[in-house]
Order: structure tokens, then C-alpha cells, then sequence
């Protein structure tokens, strides 16, 4: 069974692993939202192409840019380095917090 604070050094280079898919998924959608953007002004194209490109690149966000061990949502920012929620470290430079096992009172 997965420890819920403390994941074990297979666990945690799985987690990272997922977390640098994630990661790609939300700068692709990005990407793409700046790429609707441009082809709209460059093409002329109408201006609700604007929001299609937004709406397309917003479900991709919210889809992926979450933890890959808790599935809580990562925050605003594409260069978030913990979760905040179950504090897993995201980059391998980065120790994980070694944390009790216990639950909460």
C-alpha cells in the first residue's frame, strides 16, 4: 500500500515521472492557447475563435496540472516545485519531507 506522506524511493520516481507528464500537458496547453491566438490575428479568422483556443487550453490545464499523488489542483503557476497539499517535492534535487505517518487529531 502507498504511504500517504512518505513514498518510497520506486514511488517517488513514478510520481515525478507523472508529474513531468503533467507538466509537458499544461505548456502544450499553453501553447496552444497562444497558437489560437496568433492564428486568429494572422488568418483574420472571427473573434470567438479566441475563446475556442481558451476553452480548449483551459480543460487541458485543469484536466492535467494536478498532483500526481493527492489529485489536488497544483495552483496557478506552471512552475510549482511542491504540492501544497500533500507537500511531494517535485524535482529530484529536492529531498521529500520525511513526515509522520499519524493521523490528525
Amino acid at each position: 500500500m502507498q504511504s500517504p506522506i512518505n513514498p518510497t524511493p520506486t514511488e517517488l520516481v513514478a510520481l515525478r515521472r507523472s508529474f513531468r507528464r503533467r507538466r509537458i500537458a499544461a505548456w502544450t496547453a499553453f501553447g496552444i492557447w497562444v497558437g489560437g491566438f496568433g492564428l486568429v490575428l494572422a488568418l483574420g479568422l472571427p473573434d470567438w475563435w479566441i475563446g475556442v483556443a481558451w476553452a480548449a487550453a483551459a480543460v487541458l490545464s485543469v484536466a492535467t496540472w494536478r498532483c500526481p499523488r493527492c489529485g489536488e489542483l497544483l495552483g496557478r503557476s506552471l512552475l510549482v516545485r511542491e504540492c501544497s497539499h500533500c507537500y511531494l517535492r517535485f524535482s529530484e534535487d529536492m529531498p521529500t519531507r520525511q513526515q509522520r505517518n499519524e493521523p490528525r487529531s
